[in-house]
């Protein structure tokens, strides 16, 4: 929670400034409340699933970072917050949707459901940024994103649903 809340300070103190209405496209999704877990710890078994959709006539590059709070050790430096990329292609009116489930010992899994996405990242706990580039690398700011996020606990027997919050 303290990571989501701060992120979102930051994108807003850097001239980033949030849709009025949770419903709107953007360049830019904040997924805030990643979760996966084995069903054997107490918070039983979670998987999160997200959608994204690309609203536009054309096809874009979607660029990912999934983000925890936690230092990272191979970077040296406690300041530092454990960043997990990757890169998917959405055609025009596509939607995508990323599983995040738990993969031990490597902590978490995104996998895209059609394959095109499939990466491991340690941290179980996190927040998923998505956004729209022109060519690797180079953001654009385009507003087609539209992106919705679902957390399951099977174990427990809840679920619940945000939208993504979008950033124009």
């Amino acid at each position: 929670k303290q990571l989501a809340a701060l992120t979102v300070v930051l994108l807003m103190g850097a001239g980033v400034v949030s849709a009025a209405d949770l419903n709107e496209v953007a360049p830019l999704l904040v997924y805030p409340a990643i979760a996966a877990f084995a069903g054997g710890n107490q918070a039983g078994l979670t998987e999160s699933f997200l959608t994204v959709t690309n609203t536009a006539a054309e096809g874009v590059i979607v660029h990912g970072s999934y983000i925890n709070g936690n230092e990272d050790p191979t970077m040296g430096n406690t300041q530092y917050c454990y960043e997990c990329n990757f890169t998917f292609n959405l055609t025009a009116f596509d939607t995508e949707t990323l599983v995040v489930t738990t993969n031990t010992p490597l902590g978490i899994s995104i996998e895209s459901e059609d394959g095109t996405v499939s990466r491991s990242c340690p941290y179980p706990v996190g927040m998923l940024v998505l956004t729209i580039e022109g060519a690797p690398g180079q953001p654009r700011t385009d507003n087609f994103l539209f992106g919705e996020q679902v957390v399951v606990n099977y174990t427990n027997g809840w679920a619940f649903s945000i939208p993504a919050i979008p950033f124009q």
